[in-house]
């Protein structure tokens, strides 16, 4: 009966161990609405109804829902990225530049679906098909400006510009 204990604690000790731990600013509760910011400058994603996903410092209660999304994990691990002004979800083509925007959510389109990559005090976002690409936020803090591709660098650390904490 010992025995058996113990392998059952072992065993749950282990699962416990591979789980990735994730700092408490850094974690969101899936399904849930939060804020996506920048950590470089901590601006925030933004839908805006003529450029798409907008990177701005403009303050949360003008922003409202427009600064609201709900991360959904999907089966395959990868999460889908939806507004809750719009109820749009975020989507891009898959190269470099590329702007990223807001379209009707289908859980199968591929150009909706997102990588996380926990890195430093966030995540590095993805399209899920291209992991060399990133999400990137402009550096310039003071004015609002479109979220987009940018290329990973090869063997190295993704800039603070392409890592988001998800705020509850």
């Amino acid at each position: 009966m010992r025995a058996r204990w113990m392998l059952g604690a072992l065993g749950a000790m282990a699962t416990l161990a591979m789980a990735p731990a994730m700092p408490a600013s850094a974690q969101a509760e899936w399904g849930h609405s939060t804020e996506i910011t920048n950590i470089a400058t901590d601006a925030r994603w933004a839908q805006d109804w003529e450029r798409g996903v907008v990177s701005t410092n403009q303050p949360l209660h003008e922003l409202g829902q427009r600064a609201q999304w709900d991360i959904e994990r999907q089966e395959d691990g990868t999460v889908t990225i939806r507004n809750m002004a719009s109820n749009q979800c975020a989507q891009t083509w898959s190269e470099p530049n590329a702007v990223v925007f807001t379209a009707e959510c289908n859980k199968w389109d591929e150009a909706q679906r997102w990588s996380l990559t926990h890195q430093w005090d966030g995540f590095v976002i993805t399209p899920a098909a291209t992991p060399h690409l990133a999400v990137v936020a402009s550096s310039d803090e003071y004015r609002s400006s479109q979220l987009v591709l940018g290329v990973r660098p090869f063997g190295g650390e993704d800039t603070p510009n392409a890592v988001f904490r998800f705020n509850s």
